[in-house]
């Protein structure tokens, strides 16, 4: 009895080291994901910056309404400003968001 009671234990023990062994590959999966995970996140908050910095761009300058001229009837579309590109905004290939 004592031999299987011995043999019982080393295979527990075997098992055992394997299973901390993927354990530990587990955790240092984890912090790696961690890591790249924070470092999206900083990303993102970047470009949400660059994004917000467009907008206020945009919407400061780039753009200016113009009266018509057109004595239209009202009620239709051509009474209203009409938005014109300011002749000294920058063209820009900037990604709407």
């Amino acid at each position: 009895m004592s031999d299987v009671v011995a043999a019982l234990l080393l295979a527990l023990a075997a098992e055992n080291a394997e299973l901390r062994e993927q354990l530990a590959s587990a955790q240092d999966m984890l912090v790696e994901t961690a890591i790249d995970a924070g470092n999206m996140h900083a990303l993102v908050e970047a470009m949400r910056i660059e994004r917000d910095a467009w907008r206020e761009e945009a919407e400061r300058g780039r753009y200016r309404p113009v009266p018509t001229t057109t004595g239209s009837p009202a009620g239709t579309r051509s009474h209203f400003p009409q938005w014109k590109r300011c002749a000294t905004s920058k063209t820009s290939s900037a990604p709407r968001a």
